[in-house]
């Protein structure tokens, strides 16, 4: 029993020593100290032996176990870091390279334009309300407010067109109306003029912008603000006077094309191309 018990631990301190991989060394363990393994079962045998015997082959036994549960944490330990260089090899990081910058949202060009736009109305004295149709409650409002509101319809101004311009092209959609009021003021058709071009020069660029007699049927006078687009003139804000006061409207769209050059309808496209930019 002696002999073969040592001749087991010459095989087995073989195979561990063959083993090439975490998982074949985890099976090498199983098959040398499993319940079914053949060291289990060799010193299981060992009651078999006769009694005399019994301490030495025990001693032998539990020192061939030891033996062997050293040579795998060790072969393990071995494994562990041939497969980490590999990994570095593999994965090599040069910390000398910039990093990537994290892809982040922006504001949607007509909210970019409302917001820089709202903030100039609170430097000139504005505050927030729910404006909507501004010859319905005009009479509800006291000092200076502003408010948005969707339109549907080019009634408020449309295409600015005088004689001897380019003739423009058909009236895009409509949109969003970024609209301000200041009751119980006197405004001129000078300050008018100035506040619209003032506003235009601000957020639109130093294009060449014009001022011309609008149509608006709820002021008069009233002022349009046109923008060059594309060969023609494109309305972007209005602006009239008031009994006690003035107004004023933007288009977001119409100015977001000229801002940007683009068509105004693309600003309400749900095209994923178009979208996925914010």
């Amino acid at each position: 029993m002696r002999e073969e018990l040592t001749r087991l631990e010459r095989v087995f301190l073989g195979m561990i020593a063959r083993a090439h991989s975490l998982a074949q060394l985890e099976q090498t363990n199983r098959h040398i100290f499993g319940r079914r393994g053949q060291l289990t079962l060799a010193l299981r045998s060992l009651r078999d032996c006769p009694e005399r015997e019994r301490p030495a082959l025990g001693k032998l036994g539990n020192r061939i176990k030891e033996s062997l549960q050293h040579a795998i944490a060790q072969r393990r330990e071995e494994l562990r870091e041939v497969s980490q260089g590999q990994r570095l090899e593999f994965e090599q990081l040069d910390v000398t390279m910039p990093g990537i910058r994290p892809v982040s949202g922006r504001l949607h060009p007509l909210r970019e334009l409302e917001a820089e736009s709202v903030h100039w109305l609170r430097l000139q004295g504005f505050l927030p309300a729910r404006v909507g149709p501004l010859p319905d409650r005009l009479g509800e409002l006291s000092g200076r407010r502003y408010g948005s509101r969707l339109v549907c319809s080019p009634e408020w101004g449309g295409w600015g067109h005088q004689e001897g311009m380019p003739t423009p092209p058909v009236d895009p959609a409509c949109g969003h109306l970024l609209e301000a009021v200041a009751t119980g003021e006197q405004w001129t058709v000078g300050q008018l003029k100035g506040w619209l071009e003032t506003w235009g020069r601000q957020f639109l660029g130093y294009v060449s912008l014009r001022c011309v007699p609008g149509s608006v049927t709820w002021a008069r006078p009233s002022l349009h603000l046109l923008g060059p687009f594309r060969g023609g003139w494109l309305a972007v804000a209005s602006a009239g006077l008031l009994e006690q006061g003035a107004c004023l409207a933007v288009s977001l769209e119409r100015a977001a094309a000229v801002r940007y050059n683009l068509d105004p309808g693309v600003f309400q496209s749900l095209d994923w191309r178009f979208v996925a930019q914010f």
